[in-house]
């Protein structure tokens, strides 16, 4: 079956074209109990909305770091919130320079399901040159999916609860009708399809355009004609909206932090709402808004204040 999908918006036009044709016999992932068999290749019964009764996706986190051998505080914290709070199978990192270094790295290094994968990041694709190192990853962490189906998370990404009840799902992203999908936590299994018909898109790339190709063409060419091919996470509980979070973490002390899943710190962005502070294990202990609380629910065991 080939499936083409054509959209015209504004001055731009998008044609995606994804062939479903396979070997002669559809894989059947038999699961558990043996008395349930699911299409897994094709998923022509997935349900994206409830989703399969036992889980589909690996157990298994990702992160990816591109020139980035240096571990710092709030990566340190993002990553043992991960292997803490959700508690995965495995933890892969995925990084062109494994060869990393500094305190907070030494703090986590020793983590039993810790892994590196060492991989080459890719300059282009269908004959487009990257302009930026984050288009790049925009690539990479859709094909890690493709290859091993998982959680991947953005290196500052902090993990509040398990995200278990997400397994069930074919793909799962953080997105609300108003907005662009947020592609910081994303859950898929291996064949999901989505993240084939996300890599079609980069053959209309624009280099200039910081989000085009990883957030709003997939938003506008796939999610609004194909819904069904992704399980929403509304009322912002994946914690990617942009200005929202950073008041709400960095202004102001948010309880309502503990009913998300997960929340982007986006510490590259901490200086639009004036922010000049250098987080570490010292300053967090009297850190009063929210990002000291979540800081030190890793790193101390409590959420409250540490008064020496």
């Amino acid at each position: 079956m080939l499936l083409v999908i054509i959209l015209i918006t504004g001055s731009i036009t998008v044609h995606l074209t994804f062939n479903y044709t396979s070997s002669a016999a559809t894989k059947l992932f038999l699961l558990v109990n043996n008395s349930e068999t699911y299409d897994l290749e094709f998923f022509t019964d997935s349900n994206n909305v409830s989703g399969y009764p036992r889980p589909i996706v690996p157990n298994i986190i990702h992160f990816l770091r591109m020139h980035q051998p240096y571990f710092d505080f709030n990566e340190m914290i993002s990553l043992k919130s991960a292997y803490l709070n959700h508690q995965p199978d495995r933890i892969l990192i995925h990084c062109d320079n494994c060869s990393f270094y500094g305190k907070y790295w030494d703090m986590i290094k020793n983590i039993s399901t810790l892994e590196l994968v060492h991989f080459k990041p890719p300059t282009g694709i269908f004959g487009h040159k990257f302009s930026q190192l984050w288009h790049a990853s925009d690539l990479v962490r859709a094909e890690i999916l493709m290859k091993h189906g998982g959680i991947y998370l953005d290196n500052d990404v902090f993990v509040v609860q398990s995200l278990n009840k997400f397994l069930h799902f074919e793909m799962v992203l953080d997105f609300e009708n108003r907005n662009v999908l947020g592609s910081q936590v994303q859950i898929a299994h291996p064949n999901a399809r989505y993240l084939k018909l996300f890599k079609e898109t980069f053959r209309n790339y624009h280099g200039n355009r910081w989000y085009f190709n990883g957030g709003e063409l997939p938003t506008w060419a796939i999610i609004y004609k194909h819904p069904e091919l992704i399980h929403r996470v509304e009322k912002q509980r994946f914690g990617v909206e942009y200005f929202g979070i950073l008041r709400r973490l960095y202004t102001k002390y948010w309880s309502g932090w503990e009913e998300n899943y997960t929340v982007h710190f986006l510490t590259r962005h901490t200086d639009q709402v004036g922010l000049t502070l250098k987080f570490d294990e010292q300053n967090i202990k009297t850190y009063k808004n929210t990002y000291g609380a979540m800081a030190r629910s890793i790193y101390y065991g409590t959420k409250d204040l540490i008064l020496d």
